[in-house]
């Protein structure tokens, strides 16, 4: 092997190096990302189940209102507004 050669492959190791620690870099990057990611799809997964179980309460809540109305104007009782 001459003398260039032996320069080149140390240069290909030195690079070779260099990349694989880039490469580690970016996958503790990407874990990184995922976790925020999920934590994210979590968070926005409750705040969707907590807006359908307010939505749902309101109606429930409404229904209710309707039923007391219908009643106390049956028994001719009088609520406020």
């Amino acid at each position: 092997m001459t003398n260039e050669d032996k320069r080149w492959a140390k240069l290909f190791n030195y690079l070779d190096g260099r990349f694989a620690g880039i490469d580690d870099k970016f996958d503790v990057v990407d874990r990184r990302f995922n976790v925020v990611d999920n934590a994210l799809d979590n968070l926005l997964k409750l705040r969707d189940d907590n807006e359908i179980e307010g939505a749902a309460s309101t109606m429930q809540l409404a229904r209710h209102d309707r039923w007391i109305r219908r009643l106390a104007d049956k028994i001719g009782l009088k609520l406020p507004s």
